[in-house]
């Protein structure tokens, strides 16, 4: 079996993807932008040779680069392991890791510089009174005690649930050590940044950019995702469609099968 990924790991060209995919499987091109979307470089899996055949023929027509690459070669990668803290190491430089285990390790021959802005909505609900305001009152007041009628605007006091929602934006970066593939997730919420010194920011966005451009300084060679080089050019983060966690960990799944097939011979 068969799988076709595409080769240029800064591809994000949804709709020329979907115009692919609607020619190759059939259907609207509208019905396969969420597929496209959602494909992370991984644009077909577990497909016969012909299959695979049809869908590079159209992807070619398309100019989108790809290369097919045996289902075996697109391992379901072990979970990240969380870093619980950073500091940078002496001076011949680097930077020290912790994991939530009190291993420590210095960050060398990183393969993979993966980041994510996700946006998290939750739903609030509270519970708010409701009834007339204070000039509704005055004025009920006034017409009870000129004609006697107990007339109300604005109707009983009552206690009603009020629904909101709120959005929160959230930055990770994994990080996949070249040799072993072991991966490291940086949740950014959860760091402190006091080893930055006075480069430190006031906000954790700000932050996270400084360590994203020292590791990729660090580590020239490692591949770097879309949403890695869209933050460290200072692109609208907006452009970052990440829907979960999930898309992020499939998105390493094709940057170390792409890593894999760069260093294979041609």
């Amino acid at each position: 079996m068969e799988s076709v990924i595409i080769t240029d790991p800064l591809f994000r060209d949804v709709v020329s993807l979907a115009r692919v995919l609607a020619a190759w499987r059939g259907g609207l091109f509208q019905d396969h932008v969420p597929a496209a979307r959602s494909a992370r470089g991984i644009i077909g899996e577990n497909l016969s040779d012909d299959d695979a055949g049809r869908l590079v023929e159209q992807c070619e027509a398309a100019a989108i680069p790809v290369a097919t690459v045996t289902s075996g070669d697109l391992p379901v990668p072990a979970g990240a392991i969380s870093i619980s803290r950073l500091e940078w190491a002496d001076a011949a430089g680097g930077l020290f890791i912790y994991t939530g285990s009190d291993e420590k390790l210095q960050l060398r021959q990183l393969g993979i510089i993966a980041s994510a802005a996700i946006t998290f909505t939750t739903t609030v609900t509270t519970q708010v009174k409701e009834g007339p305001s204070v000039g509704q009152k005055m004025l009920n007041t006034g017409i009870f005690m000129a004609t006697g009628l107990p007339i109300k605007f604005g109707g009983k006091e009552r206690t009603v649930d009020k629904t909101r929602q709120e959005s929160d934006v959230r930055y990770y970066a994994d990080l996949v050590l070249r040799e072993s593939g072991r991966r490291y997730r940086l949740d950014a919420q959860r760091m402190d940044y006091a080893f930055l010194g006075s480069r430190k920011q006031y906000h954790t966005f700000g932050n996270f950019k400084v360590v994203l451009a020292d590791l990729a300084k660090e580590h020239p060679g490692a591949l770097q995702n879309f949403g890695t080089r869209t933050l460290l050019t200072h692109q609208p983060v907006s452009q970052l469609d990440y829907a979960g966690l999930s898309d992020l960990d499939r998105e390493v799944r094709w940057l170390l099968a792409l890593a894999k097939h760069h260093r294979s011979p041609s």
